[in-house]
């Protein structure tokens, strides 16, 4: 018998893997959990497989994924270890500075620490606000970003402002907007700025940053993620709006007369284009598509379509409904379908 390593290494996460399993397993955690595992490049292609390893090697290791579930990735071992993350670490228990903050960071904490004058304020009650000053623009110490967690709890945020119900990584942009319009309702508060997202262990260079395609997990701010004219209004989950995805024609279908495909196919090409739509798709999809392949393809374009859409509403755990968007796009495939 083989002996177990508590530390898993990417020869292991790749055996037995490819492409597609590899992005599979990073849709389930990113969406299932919490993550922001990158799984695109700045194109917004497909990543080598041992960059994928390379990044779940990351995220299983921090949660002891060779401890707990051996040394062997599948998709029984990411479901038991998804299993695992979830029953010892509840969606309502109060934030850690280790399990939490990690995407965000304490550079932009701090930042968003500083541009919102109501915590500002509720924290210079515990911090005297000649010891924030010093300072300056740096980062806070870690006692005083610990303080200002503590100031969250304190409002339960996890139980009223963790609306896209992660299990970790619950401190980010859209949590704590929501937080803010909470919490301090009656007082004006100032958006959060645009700035560069810190590396962490967590990350992979931007050069590998891309689209971000966790689709219900926005880490960084707003300002940042090319993605987020995509995405929900914010206080609904995020999903991205399909209304915005652009007027690029889709190619004229081979052999094929039928003028309710042309109609299809028309309509989809004043409304999205092909290649962010094929990207939506392959956020989720245990087996992603190739652009090249379904270019000419109305029939399977439509079926992407189809499952995008669904896959925007009925999205298990999140709060939601339409989004901004979907409906033309979902009367677009109902009307033609039963003619293709």
């Amino acid at each position: 018998m083989s002996k177990t390593n508590a530390i898993l290494k990417a020869g292991q996460v790749l055996q037995g893997n490819n492409t597609q399993k590899l992005l599979g397993y990073c849709n389930r955690l990113n969406n299932e959990l919490g993550f922001n595992i990158s799984t695109t490049n700045a194109r917004g292609g497909l990543l080598a497989d041992r960059t994928y390893a390379q990044n779940l090697l990351k995220v299983l290791n921090e949660f002891n994924f060779g401890l707990y579930e051996g040394n062997i990735v599948n998709e029984n071992s990411i479901e038991r270890f998804i299993q695992r993350v979830q029953e010892e670490h509840p969606i309502e228990r109060p934030l850690t500075y280790s399990e939490d903050l990690v995407d965000m960071g304490d550079d932009m904490f701090s930042k968003w620490i500083r541009i919102t004058p109501s915590f500002y304020n509720e924290l210079s009650e515990r911090v005297d606000k000649r010891i924030l000053r010093q300072h300056g623009d740096e980062a806070f110490p870690r006692h005083i970003i610990r303080t200002a967690i503590s100031i969250l709890n304190s409002h339960i945020f996890t139980a009223n402002d963790n609306t896209d119900h992660r299990y970790i990584r619950r401190i980010n942009s859209e949590s704590l907007q929501h937080f803010v319009d909470r919490a301090y309702s009656n007082r004006e508060i100032l958006p959060v700025p645009p700035s560069s997202p810190p590396e962490t262990s967590h990350r992979e260079p931007q050069e590998y940053s891309g689209f971000f395609f966790r689709l219900g997990a926005g880490e960084t701010f707003p300002e940042l993620n090319p993605l987020n004219k995509l995405r929900r209004p914010p206080s609904t989950p995020q999903t991205p709006s399909l209304t915005e995805l652009g007027s690029a024609e889709l190619p004229t279908p081979q052999n094929n007369n039928n003028d309710n495909t042309i109609l299809f196919q028309n309509q989809m090409a004043q409304q999205v284009n092909l290649q962010q739509l094929v990207d939506y798709y392959n956020s989720f999809a245990q087996n992603p598509v190739d652009i090249n392949n379904i270019a000419n393809n109305v029939q399977e374009t439509q079926r992407i379509a189809i499952e995008s859409l669904r896959h925007s509403r009925q999205r298990v755990g999140r709060v939601g409904g339409p989004k901004q968007g979907m409906n033309a796009l979902w009367d677009i495939v109902l009307d033609n379908k039963k003619d293709i």
